[in-house]
């Protein structure tokens, strides 16, 4: 039987934690406790209120299930061999009755025909041949007592009306067999059916996971992704490779959360942040010309990267050429005087780009977007990253409210597998995909079957 197991979710609200609780265990769980706390921050600073629940798995009304399914079990199977047993026990004292039935019968019907006979007379050898049929050492008094045996002048005669109902009890008996006999083999049947279930889900269960492993979706992930597929499928969608690879990609797209580009209504102020060498500066030129020529926004990038060597030329040049205006600013005054400024339409703005495993790095970019509550953010991703460096990225920008994400060198990518384990599993909102370094008509809006597709395309 399954262990029950103990675990705590920590989300931002309930149905999040919930729904963490379901890709680890399916919907085989109980609530046990759930209780308010923060998340987030830094050394006590910066936390934001969350839920905390505390699940226990499997239900404790499926343990109980399980439980009582065991038993019967085991009480059938008990019945159906001490049945069986007492069965044969009968049989053959049935059988010994029987034969001895049998052997009178010829010895009254030998009798009678002597008696009959006028030359009829009873010598010792008659005498001596009653004795030895009617008291016969083959039947110990157990069995006699057993058999409902009548003693009359040492011949031991069956007890025809005690027989009669000895009989029916074992008429009784034999059907109760019958029934058991049957119920086993449908059980039997039932477990035969089970398994070649088991073994057409496992055979597409194996092939599948293999595939997806294959175009490195993260391993563990995975596992619990497949299982929870399969908890919703029918016995034809589990026997039907067509039908279950068709739920199968329903399912991961069902599960990647997608934002339909970012809306250009009103005046916006757009930031990109991210870790550097993942492409942030051309992406945020494709954003200033999708806006400026497909959208017909005014729009104005700023730059805080000024550090980097030839950033600020380079995405100065692109702009004079789409004819953006461009500002970089040195300073925080600067800074606040740029982003609050009516006179455009959208204003983005290039963050720096910088290790983003040291987490003072991460404050500095902070300090400066979180200056103005209307800023949406925006987290900068490579299609060519590992998973693992991808949840950490995710993890140290946590705190500053990411609306969504948009993915790098998709053009570069040759396994989507960990792009998809990372949509899953962070639950962001999917927004760009971006192709190449060309900057007119190189941004698309995030198409999640595509992606799903293109996993299982051989």
């Amino acid at each position: 039987m399954k262990k029950s197991v103990r675990k705590e979710f920590i989300a931002q609200n309930e149905a999040r934690a919930i729904l963490d609780a379901k890709i680890e265990f399916g919907d085989d769980f109980d609530i046990i406790k759930k209780e308010s706390t923060e998340i987030g921050g830094i050394l006590g600073f910066f936390t934001k209120p969350g839920i905390k629940l505390v699940i226990q798995s499997p239900k404790t009304e499926n343990v109980r299930k399980r439980l009582r399914e065991k038993n019967r079990k085991e009480e059938v199977k008990k019945t159906a061999l001490n049945t069986m047993h007492d069965l044969s026990d009968n049989s053959q004292s049935k059988e010994r009755e029987s034969k001895e039935l049998q052997n009178m019968k010829d010895f009254i019907s030998d009798m009678t025909k002597k008696k009959n006979s006028t030359k009829y007379n009873q010598n010792d050898e008659d005498t001596e041949l009653l004795k030895k049929l009617f008291s016969n050492p083959t039947i110990n008094p157990i069995a006699r007592e057993k058999n409902n045996y009548v003693n009359f002048n040492n011949a031991i005669i069956p007890n025809k009306k005690k027989n009669t109902t000895s009989n029916k009890a074992i008429d009784n008996l034999s059907d109760e067999i019958l029934k058991i006999k049957k119920t086993l083999e449908n059980i039997k049947i039932d477990e035969k059916e089970r398994n070649e279930k088991e073994s057409n889900e496992g055979c597409f269960y194996k092939k599948y996971f293999n595939l997806l492993q294959n175009e490195d979706f993260p391993c563990l992930l995975l596992h619990k992704i497949m299982e929870k597929h399969e908890k919703y499928l029918n016995r034809v969608e589990m026997e039907n490779e067509e039908l279950y690879v068709k739920k199968l990609k329903e399912f991961l797209i069902d599960h990647i959360y997608t934002r339909s580009g970012i809306s250009t209504d009103g005046k916006k102020k757009i930031s990109l942040i991210g870790p550097t060498g993942i492409g942030k500066t051309t992406t945020i030129a494709k954003l200033g010309y999708f806006f400026k020529y497909e959208n017909k926004k005014s729009v104005k990038i700023i730059t805080i990267d000024c550090f980097k060597y030839g950033g600020i030329k380079q995405l100065e040049d692109i702009c004079c050429e789409m004819e953006i205006d461009f500002v970089p600013v040195y300073d925080k005054e600067s800074y606040i005087k740029e982003i609050n400024d009516d006179n455009y339409d959208i204003i983005l703005i290039d963050t720096s780009g910088k290790n983003f495993r040291d987490l003072s790095n991460v404050l500095e970019i902070k300090e400066y977007i979180d200056k103005d509550v209307d800023i949406e953010k925006y987290l900068v991703l490579s299609a060519e990253s590992k998973y693992k460096d991808l949840m950490q990225i995710n993890d140290n920008f946590s705190d500053v409210c990411i609306k969504g994400v948009i993915f790098t060198k998709c053009d570069m990518c040759e396994y989507y597998g960990t792009m998809l384990g990372f949509l899953i599993k962070s639950k962001n909102s999917f927004v760009y995909m971006t192709f190449g370094k060309k900057i007119d008509g190189d941004i698309q809006e995030a198409v999640p079957y595509k992606i799903v597709d293109g996993l299982f395309d051989d």
